[in-house]
C-alpha cells in the first residue's frame, strides 16, 4: 500500500498485518518533498510544510526502531532498475525481465526498449 498518511500509522500497520509486513520508505529531503508537494498546489505553502513535517518526524521515529528498505527518490530517478532490483530482493519477489523491465520503464518511461 502507499499513501503517505500511511506514515502516521507504522505501529497500526504492525498490529493489523503482523510482523512479516515490510516497510519501504521512498526517501526525499524534506526540503525538497514540500517544495513538490507547493508546486502540486493542493495547499498553501504554510499546509504544505506543515504536512510534511509532521509525516518525516513520524518516519524517521517509526523507521529508528524498525526494519524498512529506504529508497532514495534521486537514487530511484538515477538507476530505477538498480532499485527495483533492491525492492525485489527486499521483498523477496522473482519477477520476469518484462516485469522488471515494465517496473523500471513505470519510473522513467523513456527507460523501456
Amino acid at each position: 500500500m502507499k499513501h503517505p498518511l500511511l506514515s502516521l500509522c507504522g505501529p497500526d500497520l504492525l498490529k493489523a498485518w503482523g510482523p512479516s509486513v515490510r516497510f519501504i520508505w521512498a526517501w526525499r529531503p524534506l526540503d525538497n518533498s514540500t517544495k513538490s508537494l507547493i508546486g502540486l498546489n493542493w495547499f498553501s505553502s504554510a499546509k504544505s510544510e506543515q504536512c510534511q513535517q509532521t509525516l518525516w518526524a513520524a518516519m524517521n521515529k517509526f523507521s529508528a526502531d524498525h526494519e524498512h528498505l529506504r529508497i532514495d527518490f534521486a537514487h530511484m530517478m538515477a538507476d530505477p532498475r538498480l532499485q527495483v532490483m533492491r525492492l525485489v530482493d527486499y521483498l523477496g519477489l522473482a519477477p520476469t525481465e518484462e516485469q522488471i523491465a515494465d517496473a523500471t520503464a513505470y519510473i522513467q518511461p523513456h527507460s523501456k526498449e
